[in-house]
């Protein structure tokens, strides 16, 4: 069964709307959700404000897809690894790559209040979606045993995901850590855990 091309106009289309995503992903690290200008948007995409709220409805949909496209961009990494690498080091990248994008977003004052992101259909999709590799990952590493075989992979999964969520940008303004710190020591104290193996005193 072959699949139709997309036409030139829904090539255009789709263009127009990674440009704009894009861009509004610029100026929300530069300018924050509260500040950030749909005219400055249309005028830095070359397009009209029309042309930009006939492609998200408003403000709020927009930030929205830039978060969705954040996500499935992890998402789209972790399948695209190269065979070989073991499911625990792609576990270890993708958590990596979110809490620096989180830690990023949140130091600009780039976010939408976390009860309207959780709640908009688009985003609860993607958030499934991901649950649902982030556990095939977690699997194949417990079977490799690389984690703990007797944790729930289906309660580690969006337990992971929903730590991500959470604002540590305060530690990184107040001096106590770099973003590069906050990343690695959650990532290791997730993956390693904080209690010392007492095997290793043997």
């Amino acid at each position: 069964m072959t699949t139709s091309r997309p036409t030139l106009r829904e090539r255009q289309w789709q263009v127009r709307d990674e440009a704009i995503l894009e861009a509004a992903h610029d100026l929300l690290h530069q300018q924050g959700y509260a500040e950030m200008n749909m005219d400055d948007l249309a005028s830095q995409v070359g397009i009209s404000k029309a042309t930009l709220y006939h492609h998200f409805a408003s403000k709020e949909d927009l930030v929205i897809s830039v978060i969705v496209r954040a996500i499935r961009a992890n998402e789209e990494h972790l399948r695209a690894s190269e065979p070989g690498i073991s499911a625990i080091a792609r576990l270890e990248t993708m958590l990596r790559r979110a809490f620096e994008r989180r830690t990023s977003f949140t130091l600009t004052g780039a976010t939408l209040a976390p009860e309207r992101v959780r709640e908009h259909p688009r985003y609860q999709e993607q958030r499934l979606r991901m649950i649902s590799i982030v556990t095939e990952l977690i699997e194949e590493a417990q079977n490799a045993g690389d984690l703990d075989p007797q944790l729930s992979a289906a309660v580690v999964a969006p337990a992971l995901l929903r730590l991500i969520q959470i604002d540590f940008s305060d530690l990184v303004n107040s001096g106590i850590c770099t973003p590069a710190t906050l990343s690695d020591t959650l990532v290791t104290m997730l993956l390693n855990g904080i209690r010392v193996d007492q095997r290793s005193t043997l």
